[in-house]
């Protein structure tokens, strides 16, 4: 199988879970074009109005989950683990995730972004799009080699509680300046990430930097714990109050 879920279908309007795990060739999960069938999928709306739950699991051919404009208001949970064909979680044509409670993403080796990536067969406007998930409550990255950012939109997850980075040697800045509204972040774990320069408040080199970052405050009136371990190139945390 190459692609779960066709364009062809509709109509799925109680599917609430979806599990692939093991098939080497998949390479996309909902809303695909078989190679019989004419492609369109960049202009198709794919509604999943009761989906709540998304694991994926060792699709070494995996690129996407979806290429249609993804509506799912009802995902709570979305986690991949070993799928190393993947750049981009979830890409800014994804609308209302307003529910969305975790993400989990583990040992996908292309992975370069989490939230509101922009493909390469995308047009790309992602430094300027607000991104917004106002349930968020965990985000877990572990073993990312190829990972940038967590996300380059304007991200708006005031729910967010807890933060964990486990080996992401690309990384360089965990929250960037653009994301706002972090009131009820409580913990932060960052492990062996070989590139990490800055925790809170950074500017990424792709943005445009307003202000320095050094005169920058971040809010995390709710921070608790911060917990950093093997990160040879951090040169400071940020300016927290």
């Amino acid at each position: 199988m190459e692609s779960l879920v066709p364009s062809s279908w509709i109509s799925l309007v109680k599917l609430e879970k979806i599990t692939v795990v093991g098939c080497v060739k998949m390479e996309e999960i909902i809303g695909g074009t078989r190679s019989d069938e004419e492609s369109s999928s960049n202009n198709i709306e794919f509604k999943l109005p009761k989906l709540r739950e998304l694991e994926l699991s060792s699709l070494p051919e995996l690129k996407r989950i979806c290429s249609a404009k993804l509506i799912c208001d009802s995902l709570q949970q979305i986690k991949v683990l070993n799928c190393n064909s993947m750049e981009s979680l979830v890409p800014s044509s994804w609308i209302s995730l307003v529910n969305l409670e975790k993400i989990t993403v583990r040992e996908c080796e292309k992975m370069k972004e989490i939230i509101g990536g922009t493909r390469s067969d995308e047009e790309s406007s992602s430094s300027s799009t607000e991104f917004k998930l106002p349930k968020l409550r965990s985000l877990a990255l572990e073993d990312l080699p190829e990972l940038e950012r967590i996300c380059s939109a304007k991200l708006i997850c005031d729910s967010l509680q807890q933060i964990e980075v486990w080996n992401c040697n690309s990384m360089e800045i965990l929250v960037p300046s653009s994301w706002i509204s972090l009131v009820n972040l409580e913990k932060i774990t960052v492990r062996e990430c070989e590139k990490m320069k800055e925790i809170i408040g950074g500017t990424r080199s792709d943005e445009e930097s307003s202000s320095s970052s050094s005169s920058t405050e971040f809010k995390l009136p709710k921070l608790r714990s911060l917990e950093l371990g093997y990160l040879p190139e951090l040169k400071r945390i940020g300016i927290i109050t």
